[in-house]
């Protein structure tokens, strides 16, 4: 375990809040590292230090009781106020469901309708056709009209 990471957890390791494996892995490193058993005496002293001196409050038994209920007639209350077509038909469940079903349409509709222009199709089967033919030149002339029948012969389109 890094330093960072015990420094994070000092508090709860001083305050007995971690589970008996963290303990451990901290204890490991408290054992080599001067610097986190430094800070964790210190966050100790500090704990012992409040614990004398701060003003002890009695909180009234009834406090619970009385939060609890403030609690429950907050939660009528919020329940009371929302409509009821949006505690039923809308749930939160409905809106990544409404999503998914709005991105797969959108999807399948640009698939449908946005096919490439005709002259790119053209485009790509024409050059798909030439990359099957073998790229060497097959004429060695100077004659413009033995090049040209050559090249119309080779050429999907009139040279």
């Amino acid at each position: 375990m890094e330093c960072w990471e015990v420094q994070k957890l000092l508090d709860a390791l001083v305050d007995e809040e971690v589970d008996a494996a963290t303990r451990v892995v901290l204890e490991d490193h408290l054992d080599g590292c001067e610097r986190c058993r430094k800070s964790l005496a210190f966050q100790r002293q500090v704990k012992q230090l409040l614990q004398m001196h701060a003003r002890r409050v009695r909180v009234p038994a009834t406090l619970h009781k009385r939060l609890l209920a403030r609690l429950d007639a907050l939660e009528r209350e919020e329940s009371r106020l929302e409509p009821f077509w949006r505690r039923y038909l809308f749930p939160p469940i409905w809106v990544p469901a409404l999503v998914t079903l709005l991105l797969i349409g959108v999807f399948f509709w640009r698939e449908r309708f946005h096919s490439p222009p005709p002259w790119v199709q053209e485009a790509v089967a024409t050059y798909a056709h030439y990359l099957k033919k073998p790229a060497t030149v097959g004429i060695a002339s100077t004659e413009a009209e033995e090049v040209r029948r050559w090249l119309s012969a080779q050429l999907a389109f009139p040279v």
